[in-house]
């Protein structure tokens, strides 16, 4: 397959104001990033609530992504699980659906040795024989990946197509670039310096803090390829700056500082994340607004 690159967006989950995904909302965001010309999407990952689905909820939500999408960005379905068997059925699911890549994190939950978990991508590697996109997140899954490992992985899974590199600086990043093959692009889970780490080659960025962003991202992306450095050098600094008003906000009132952005957007998000969540401050919400408008301006 053609090498994965550009800036992707990590797919909110929305639900209604019960509990239940909103496939209504899910179509809507679908085609908002579609439009926006985004490079693909990243689905049912840890932005994407995956983990906080039924293993039904997960293959129904995938179904309505890829029919919607219908070939026009790469799809990317996460498949992982705390266990082999469920990922497995998942990864099953998701390339018969017609995702383009099944992406898996290290099982989580449990401790693993470095073996163990080189043995579950390999399994399920195994039963899925299709493109695999690895998503190496220590903080939710507990697992750390080093570049000497993830090279041993991708030469045992000979379709490891792309890595997501969650809560990595930069320079460790780049280790991974250096480790491992061309044909296994490696995505910075931040926006933030993606303009330099295009450059030292990065493949794109996945990066939750820029879901109501997405055409500032994609101008970033091509003045960054174009040569245009000096647009770029502007437009990383509003990404910098409206993930900076973003991160701080959710240090407080949570995810649900995101759910607010996508409404700033006209999305119709009625609720994210699937918990509890404070409703933003007057402050708060004035904050976002200001750094939502400055960010488009």
């Amino acid at each position: 397959m053609e090498r994965l690159k550009g800036m992707y967006i990590p797919l909110p989950t929305p639900f209604t104001d019960t509990g239940a995904v909103d496939e209504n909302a899910v179509l809507a965001l679908t085609d908002f990033y579609v439009e926006a010309g985004v490079h693909g999407l990243f689905v049912l990952g840890t932005f994407g609530q995956g983990p906080a689905l039924t293993p039904d909820e997960r293959k129904r939500t995938a179904k309505i992504v890829i029919d919607r999408v219908a070939g026009r960005i790469p799809v990317v379905i996460h498949a992982g699980t705390a266990d082999t068997p469920t990922t497995i059925d998942l990864a099953l699911d998701a390339r018969d659906q017609g995702a383009d890549v099944v992406g898996v994190v290290p099982p989580y939950y449990f401790d693993h040795l470095d073996d163990e978990v080189l043995q579950h991508y390999v399994k399920v590697y195994e039963a899925i024989q299709y493109p695999m996109f690895i998503y190496n997140n220590a903080v939710n899954s507990g697992y750390r990946m080093t570049a000497p490992w993830t090279a041993k992985l991708v030469a045992e899974v000979p379709e490891a197509c792309g890595i997501k590199m969650s809560f990595i600086p930069l320079e460790q990043q780049l280790a991974f670039v250096r480790a491992l093959p061309a044909s296994c692009a490696v995505f910075s889970g931040s926006a933030t310096l993606i303009m330099p780490g295009v450059l030292w080659g990065l493949a794109g960025s996945i990066h939750p803090l820029t879901v109501a962003i997405p055409e500032l991202l994609v101008n970033l992306w091509d003045a960054t390829t174009t040569g245009k450095l000096e647009e770029a050098v502007e437009l990383q600094r509003r990404v910098i700056e409206f993930t900076a008003v973003i991160g701080d906000l959710q240090r407080t009132a949570g995810r649900s500082v995101l759910r607010e952005s996508l409404k700033l957007r006209d999305l119709p998000v009625v609720d994210f994340p699937r918990w509890p969540t404070k409703d933003l401050n007057s402050e708060q919400a004035t904050r976002l607004r200001n750094a939502l408008a400055v960010a488009r301006d």
